[in-house]
């Protein structure tokens, strides 16, 4: 039996009222249970197998995005193992088999959508990002929110948020360069970027109430008028 099948058994078979692994340190697990899966593909050094890489991506993106309805449906608390397994049509074993806990799947699926958030407003400006907040589902704004306040009152929680962006630090000097291409030279762009942040942070608050929208052309204008470069880009 190998390891992924032994963790696939005790999974299904432990206590159904659980909803993680009973691990302190569930990110270590995971790094540790990959390590393990990828000595039994093909031993240590061994060549990929991209097939696999594939289809684990492919499945991996499937569940999260499952996931992420479940979430915004009953919230954190509310999102069940049981409803999980529901929502992604699978055991809590293969689900636990790509994420060591909830609580891991759920800082995956946050920092993965505030990313996908980032690079919308690198790529296409704060106009396509105010548009995104906007369209967004108010029931998953508010579960981001959710994420937010755990992330200053669950040491725990921080800890695996701040493990999970650690990689995507390395970058934060090449987005401020790319910022820094749409706001004025007198204007620090990290204070500008902070601005931007309220502003995004701002309306994703209201929308997660259900506020009417304001008028984007003016809050584009507004910001535009306060922060941007003018003339020719």
């Amino acid at each position: 039996m190998t390891q992924r099948d032994r963790r696939e058994r005790e999974r299904q078979h432990g206590d159904p009222g659980r909803d993680s692994l009973p691990a302190r340190h569930p990110e270590r697990a995971a790094f540790r249970h990959q390590r393990e899966d990828d000595h039994e593909r093909h031993g240590v050094g061994g060549p990929i197998d991209i097939e696999h890489v594939r289809r684990t991506e492919a499945r991996r993106n499937e569940i999260l995005e499952a996931a992420r309805g479940c979430f915004a449906r009953y919230g954190y608390e509310g999102a069940t193992v049981s409803r999980l397994e529901e929502a992604t049509g699978l055991s809590r074993g293969a689900i636990f088999d790509y994420f060591p806990s909830k609580e891991m799947l759920f800082v995956e699926i946050a920092v993965a959508s505030s990313e996908q958030l980032t690079a919308l407003w690198l790529d296409r400006g704060f106009r396509a990002l105010l548009d995104a907040i906007v369209h967004a589902d108010p029931d998953w704004l508010s579960v981001q929110l959710e994420a937010t306040r755990r992330i200053r009152t669950d040491p725990d929680f921080r800890s695996l948020v701040e493990e999970r962006e650690r990689p995507l630090a390395e970058h934060r000097e090449e987005r401020l360069v790319r910022l820094g291409e749409h706001v004025r030279d007198h204007v620090p762009v990290e204070a500008a970027a902070i601005f931007l942040g309220l502003v995004a942070n701002g309306l994703a608050q209201r929308r997660s109430v259900e506020d009417p929208p304001p008028d984007l052309d003016l809050l584009a204008e507004l910001v535009e008028t306060g922060v941007g470069r003018r003339g020719p880009r």
